[in-house]
């Protein structure tokens, strides 16, 4: 039998126990702890392109088949739609993406998770970032500071 999966250029160093690659991947099961194939989606279609009758998976990852089947059946209701229809769906999805951008600048102060804000960085009016006196950053090491 072929080993497609030989032709990966991550092969020698891989531990991935179901490689996309892999003509026998449905066989196997996937290991507690395990990393995922880390190839680019690119290098395994195109090694998968070469042995059609043994991947007819293409050598994608199952959420990569998931999402290419979900963005097909979007662009598909996207193409079925009015132009007016399409157009105020897609004003809807602008809004959405801007006011989710809001919230995220909003959401969680930096303070929360113990770092440091650009302001505490800089000497207050010098404007330099350097210090005479060693400032408290809450643990976070000020890359101005000289190392003692």
């Amino acid at each position: 039998m072929r080993e497609p999966f030989r032709e990966c250029p991550s092969f020698e160093s891989c531990s991935c126990n179901v490689c996309p690659l892999d003509p026998r991947a449905a066989e196997r099961e996937e290991l507690p702890g395990e990393d995922p194939c880390g190839a680019q989606r690119a290098t395994r279609e195109r090694i998968a392109a070469k042995y059609p009758e043994l991947l007819p998976g293409k050598g994608l990852l199952p959420r990569e088949v998931a999402r290419d089947r979900r963005r097909a059946q979007h662009a598909s209701r996207l193409a079925a739609m009015s132009p007016e229809s399409r157009a105020k769906f897609e004003d809807g999805q602008r809004r959405l993406i801007e006011r989710n951008a809001e919230r995220r600048a909003q959401s969680v102060p930096d303070a929360a998770f113990g770092r440091a804000k650009p302001d505490q960085w800089m000497d207050e009016g010098s404007g330099s970032g350097a210090s005479a006196q060693p400032k408290d950053h809450g643990g976070a090491v000020d890359p101005a500071e000289p190392v003692a």
